[in-house]
């Protein structure tokens, strides 16, 4: 090995790590060695013209197998880059500074097993070595060193990046799994509640239906009862006139009441007795009924009412046949059942029928009122008129018997005779009264007319164009005021109840 300064040797090895403190000793041992006279031969100090010292010579005579290395860091000694090295005041110092570095490139090269050996040399020393910081050398790190510590950095960010994300993201799957568990929970209760929901809602409507079929039957109980005590009423104010002889006058809102109530009374007479009752006759079967049973006063009407019978309209049908009986009682002239063999009874219709000549009509509605009030008032009527009763209801409960096929009943024919005895007596007091009233039952084919009729089976508007296909009660017309007088004056009391056609 040549002596004197290599330019291979003035640069850093790649992969030489900085010494630690507790290696100290160990290199200097190896320096000894490398100084002995088996190592090397040490020149004496030759100083220059300036007085510094000349470089010293050092036989190196070491090799490193190139073939036993495998790592990567090792570089070529062509890139080994020159080290510059400041002299030391002393010969001895400059000495074991080359020694030391000999040292330190042996381990290095010993501990990464390099591919090359490396001839070092002593480096001249320079005038800076002179500087107070000359003690402290230290060789640059190479390009490889610095990318490895870079790579170690960035992977190092990525690891920890990397952990940071997984962490947040099992923070969010555990919130996740929470909200879906609430959102679970919250389900299976609103389903719960539905559920609850749905069975109370049945509860409930049962007991709504239960409540309003209990206020319909006290509704009927108590529509009953303020019927009874409004006749109860009407018995004890037409007593008490009766009693104390004060002839007053009923208003006409009286008798628009009573009239209600006695078609109401006949309409659920028909519908408790024929509801179930099954009539799929044809028009003419049901005019040849007539015919077996009808006087002949009434069959011309009557067969009018099923010329166009329909099975659908079977209940106003019989009930327009009662309604045009009843209208025998409303249209006597006198008082319906007065004696017909009495000789005083042709004398009071002889007077009836002379007197309007005689008299003015105020004063013939005066002896009307006051004569047919005292007969009313006789013991002697009340037998002939409850015969007249009788007889009555017993002819209208052959008649709906014989259209209908029905079976005869004690108990129908008690119910009707009840009815028509108020119907009677309701007549008598339209008779009573001064003021002239006039009962019209509308005929079948008859034009509706919305001033005196009411078509029972519309619930809104009155029909445009319509003919009546039967009457099911009648009409009230007033003919006059309350003492007699203007007769020229007439007023609708009672509309009459219709069933109409298009």
């Amino acid at each position: 090995m040549a002596q004197g300064t290599h330019p291979e040797t003035q640069g850093e090895i790649p992969g030489i790590e900085s010494t630690q403190s507790n290696d100290v000793e160990e290199q200097n041992g190896e320096q000894r060695k490398m100084l002995s006279p088996e190592n090397g031969k040490e020149e004496p100090e030759k100083r220059t013209e300036e007085g510094e010292p000349s470089a010293v010579k050092v036989d190196m005579p070491m090799t490193i197998d190139v073939s036993r290395s495998q790592s990567p860091a090792v570089i070529a000694p062509d890139s080994i880059e020159p080290v510059s090295a400041t002299p030391s005041p002393s010969p001895s110092d400059g000495l074991r500074r080359a020694s030391s570095k000999i040292a330190n490139l042996r381990a290095a090269f010993e501990r990464q097993n390099s591919a090359s050996s490396l001839p070092v040399s002593p480096v001249p020393r320079s005038p800076a070595s002179k500087s107070p910081d000359a003690s402290k050398r230290r060789f640059d790190r190479s390009p490889a060193r610095g990318q490895d510590v870079e790579s170690i950095k960035m992977r190092e960010q990525q690891e920890a990046e990397i952990a940071r994300l997984k962490h947040r993201l099992d923070k969010e799957a555990e919130l996740r799994q929470a909200f879906e568990d609430k959102c679970t929970a919250l389900e299976e209760e609103t389903e719960d509640l539905q559920a609850r929901l749905l069975e109370k809602d049945g509860q409930w409507r049962k007991e709504v239906e239960k409540k309003s079929k209990e206020l319909a039957k006290e509704k009927e109980r108590a529509s009953g009862e303020l019927t009874s005590i409004q006749r109860q009423l009407y018995e004890l104010k037409k007593s008490i006139a009766a009693a104390t002889s004060q002839q007053s006058q009923t208003a006409d809102s009286t008798f628009a009441q009573e009239m209600q109530h006695l078609y109401h009374e006949l309409q659920n007479w028909v519908v408790n007795n024929f509801r179930r009752v099954k009539v799929d006759k044809s028009p003419e079967e049901m005019c040849a009924r007539l015919e077996a049973v009808a006087e002949t006063r009434h069959l011309e009407h009557l067969k009018r009412i099923f010329e166009s019978f329909d099975p659908a309209m079977k209940l106003p049908a019989l009930q327009a046949v009662m309604a045009h009986y009843l209208m025998e009682i409303f249209e006597e002239p006198l008082l319906f059942g007065m004696p017909v063999d009495e000789a005083w009874r042709h004398h009071v219709k002889g007077a009836a029928e002379t007197l309007p000549s005689i008299l003015s009509p105020a004063a013939l509605n005066k002896w009307r009122a006051v004569t047919l009030d005292a007969i009313k008032q006789s013991t002697k009527i009340k037998a002939s008129v409850e015969s007249a009763s009788q007889s009555m209801s017993e002819m209208i409960c052959i008649t709906l018997n014989t259209l209908t096929e029905a079976e005869e009943a004690k108990s129908k024919l008690t119910s009707l005779n009840a009815i028509i005895k108020r119907t009677i007596s309701l007549a008598h007091l339209f008779r009573v009264q001064r003021a002239q009233y006039e009962f019209i039952l509308p005929s079948p084919g008859t034009a509706y007319s919305s001033d005196a009729m009411e078509d029972s089976s519309l619930e809104g508007e009155d029909p445009v164009v319509a003919t009546v296909r039967c009457a099911t009660f009648p009409a009230v017309w007033k003919r006059g005021d309350e003492n007699g007088d203007n007769t020229e004056l007439s007023n609708v009391v009672v509309k009459a109840k219709v069933l109409c056609k298009s």
